[in-house]
């Protein structure tokens, strides 16, 4: 018998009401629950089956990671397989790939809606046989923001003469579509790289971080500082090398109450390095000749010019390493920290003792020359956090702006005349200026240009110029792991590992 309520039945197309068939409702939803279920079930079958979501996830998350640490090529194909065994040949390359393409049309991106750029170059040698190029470019987007990308990183192509260089990057620019929206270029290494620009409309700058260090290196060779360093390092080793006289060494100063560290052997030659260990040496030393003596090291002992030296070497490297440290960004800092920053150092090492604060201030004036005469005051000038500082002289700053726009025609974005110059920049300097630790290029941004439009648009363009050639992180001898785990990249993965590195921002 037909189902009343059913079409056909003896009731016609009489269907009974929702609320009078509850038991018929509840296993209709209950079906639908259990199709659903199913469904969900099978799909995630097929999709570990398949290659999962979950895995391909934790796939991205694992080549970011050995992305971010330089990991050999090989070595993260091997866990990837190890967490995929039926990984398809070619799998994983194509994987990398697609995240390679997808962030390089990101970057390029980026790159097209900027309209003035400054151009990095790292030149490092590749296993000791092969010299490489890294290039990085850097602006302002029309957001305000400063942003740095890699580009590439390529091989020299011939001898890496500062003329064959700037033919590569000029190839390169054009590739990447930016040849004519740079202006600066930032290198280090490369003494003779401004006669090589003469040709382009591109402006040289030699990298701060190693001027700064060449200063340091040359200030160092001087014959006391070499004796001394020498003598240090036989010290330390002595105790690091041999077990009973640093065993005996922390006996004796727990019972005189020393406080103890850990001695350092420098891991190179690099300031920072000897830097740390001469200031622990310092640190522990009254206790060092007891043990010395009862060993027969007499030779070891430093006498008192010696250990008077030494407080004064310690004290100058320190004023560099302090001064340094107002370079704080993680990446890459502008050049209007590099005046305040010499003003600072200059004025320490100018009250200090010793032969080689001497040698380090000679150093700094032999490649800085005098700070307030240098072209990068105007840039300082134009940074609220160092204004009062640098800018005390309207006519001869104005004189500054004009030239420099003169000699940048290119960039000239503004049409009023010198007299509007003049007017912003007596504002500007009697307007109230930001924290050392703020950021200038949000107050340009921000109060800057609504304040000062004339000003800002020049002061924008100069807080693009960056003023290393490499990320700060490694510029002052910080990342030497970087340095060596990059050399051990596979040639052909070389460039996308470095690209990647740099630009993949998102896992």
């Amino acid at each position: 018998m037909p189902y009343p309520g059913r079409r056909g039945g003896r009731s016609g197309p009489f269907q009974f009401p929702r609320s009078e068939t509850p038991a018929l409702g509840e296993r209709r939803r209950q079906r639908v629950r259990n199709m659903r279920y199913q469904s969900t079930t099978d799909h995630q079958e097929r999709s570990h089956r398949d290659g999962s979501p979950d895995i391909c996830t934790t796939m991205r998350h694992l080549l970011h990671l050995f992305v971010a640490h330089l990991e050999p090529f090989d070595t993260a194909e091997a866990i990837v397989k190890a967490l995929k065994p039926n990984l398809r040949p070619n799998e994983f390359c194509e994987q990398l790939h697609s995240i390679y393409k997808e962030t390089k049309t990101r970057v390029k991106q980026a790159l097209g809606s900027a309209h003035e750029m400054v151009l990095t170059v790292d030149l490092w040698s590749y296993r000791t046989e092969e010299t490489y190029l890294t290039v990085a470019c850097h602006f302002v987007d029309r957001l305000g923001y400063h942003k740095s990308h890699t580009l590439e990183t390529t091989r020299c192509v011939d001898d890496p003469t500062a003329v064959n260089i700037v033919q590569q990057l000029l190839s390169i620019a054009d590739i990447w579509g930016i040849k004519e929206k740079i202006h600066t270029l930032i290198t280090a290494h490369m003494p003779n790289m401004k006669e090589a620009l003469a040709n382009t409309s591109w402006t040289y700058m030699p990298c701060f971080a190693h001027t700064l260090n060449l200063a340091i290196k040359e200030a160092m060779k001087g014959e006391s500082a070499q004796v001394l360093l020498k003598k240090c390092r036989k010290v330390v080793r002595f105790f690091k090398s041999g077990t009973e006289a640093e065993k005996k060494l922390r006996e004796l100063q727990s019972q005189l109450r020393f406080h103890q560290k850990e001695l350092v052997q420098p891991a190179d030659d690099g300031w920072l390095s000897s830097l740390t260990m001469l200031e622990q040496l310092d640190d522990q030393y009254q206790a060092m000749p007891i043990v010395l003596t009862q060993r027969s090291k007499n030779d070891m002992c430093l006498n008192e010019q010696e250990l008077k030296e030494l407080k004064n070497v310690v004290l100058a490297l320190k004023t560099f390493r302090d001064a340094t440290s107002m370079m704080k960004s993680k990446g890459f800092e502008t050049i209007s920290i590099v005046i305040p920053l010499l003003n600072k150092l200059m004025g320490k090492l100018r009250k200090q003792e010793g032969m080689l604060s001497s040698r380090l201030l000679a150093q700094c004036k032999t490649h800085f020359g005098d700070p307030n005469t240098n072209k990068l005051s105007l840039t300082a000038a134009l940074d609220p956090r160092f204004k009062d500082d640098i800018l005390t002289d309207v006519k001869s700053t104005n004189e500054m702006l004009i030239k420099d726009q003169q000699a940048n025609a290119r960039s000239r974005q503004t049409s009023s005349s010198d007299l509007s110059f003049e007017e912003s920049l007596t504002m500007y300097l009697n307007h109230d200026s930001i924290p050392e630790g703020g950021d200038p290029l949000a107050w340009w941004r921000i109060t800057g240009s609504k304040k000062f439009k004339d000003l800002s648009k020049i002061a924008v363009r100069k807080r693009g110029v960056v003023s290393t050639a490499i990320p700060l992180e490694r510029a002052f001898e910080k990342d030497e792991m970087f340095r060596n785990r990059r050399k051990w990249l596979a040639r052909g993965n070389l460039d996308m590992i470095l690209f990647l590195n740099s630009n993949w921002l998102e896992v």
